[in-house]
Parts: C-alpha cells; structure tokens; sequence
C-alpha cells in the first residue's frame, strides 16, 4: 500500500508517510519560527532606505486597507411630487446627495421608465435637487423600482444604486393616482 499512496500523492522515493509527516512538520515550524535579521552595512542601509522611498506606493484612496473597492453611496433623500390641476401629470423632484469621500458625476436616473441625464457634478457630502420624472400620473403602483447611475470623476468607474419607491394614494373623481413619497435604497450598491 506504500507504493501507491507514494504514487498517489506524490511520496519521494522510499519515504514513509511518517516520515513524510515528519518533514513537513519540521518545514512548518521552521517557517513559523522568526528568522535572525541580516547584518547590514551602513552603506546597504543607506540604499535600502532610499529604495523603501521609492518603493512603498501611497495607499490608493479608492481602496480599504484589505485590498476592496471603496463603493460610494448616493442617497436619495427628499422626494417631491409637483401635480397639475386635474392631477393627470405629475413633475418628481428628488435631493440626491453624495455621501461619499469622493466627487462623483450623476450620469443616469431611470424612473417609470423614463430615463434622464442629469450629467451633475456633487462634491463629499453635497446634495443637489434632481428632476427624475415629468409625464402622466400613475394610475397603479405595479412599479417599486427606481435606478440612480454616477461614477467617481477621478477614476471613471460606474454604480448603480437601487431605490424601493414607497406610495401615497390620492383620489380625483373616480381615479385613484398613485405618487411616490419616499424612496430607499436597497443595498447593495452596484459596481456596473
């Protein structure tokens, strides 16, 4: 049976798997053991820290210290519903604000299925009162979704946050009109 575990898992001839076991034991330890730090001159010192200088990046901003990418958010924070007389048209103004460390431009925002270009520039932690939809008054609330799309300026990438659109109902003569009163985002946000 040794012959074909060592054939099967790669034994080193005629090694036992205890011996084997053993092996990488000792490999293991020893790299887990701290090492004695080299001597250096003070000339090698000298270079070394010139090329640490050089060498160690600045930390990227768009990053966390693990490596991931920083995911700006967006909100939408007051919603505003401009209604004509007869109530069969509606204008819905929304506050986007930017809750980010970083500038981003608002490229895209996708309501009942109407689509503007807002094409804004908001600084960290500035708002800005966006129009998301001009048209006719829904007469259902089948729709929940609304759809903000920006990117960082500096580094170009896109996302997309999601809004679940919560309702109030009016009534006029025999229609009942459906206008969005809030909206919240539903996490996550999307890197498109």
């Amino acid at each position: 049976m040794g012959w074909f575990t060592d054939m099967m898992f790669g034994g080193q001839g005629g090694e036992s798997y205890e011996q084997r076991l053993a092996r990488e034991a000792e490999k293991a330890r020893m790299a887990a053991s701290p090492q004695p730090a080299p001597v250096l001159s003070e000339q090698e010192v000298a270079v070394d820290a010139k090329t640490a200088g050089i060498a160690s990046a600045p930390p990227d901003p768009y990053r966390a210290a693990n490596g991931h990418k920083i995911i700006p958010v967006v909100s939408i924070e007051r919603v505003e519903s401009h209604l004509s007389n007869d109530m069969k048209h509606v204008e819905i103004w929304a506050t986007a604000k930017n809750h980010s460390d970083f500038e981003i431009e608002l490229t895209r925002v996708n309501l009942w299925r109407q689509h503007a270009h807002p094409g804004r520039f908001l600084k960290p932690g500035e708002g800005y009162e966006i129009r998301m939809y001009a048209g006719e008054t829904r007469t259902d609330d089948a729709e929940h979704k609304a759809e903000v799309q920006y990117k960082i300026v500096q580094t170009g990438d896109y996302f997309q946050a999601d809004y679940r659109i919560d309702y109030r109902s009016e009534h006029e003569g025999d229609n009942d009109f459906y206008i969005p009163e809030e909206m919240k985002l539903i996490e996550p946000v999307r890197d498109i």
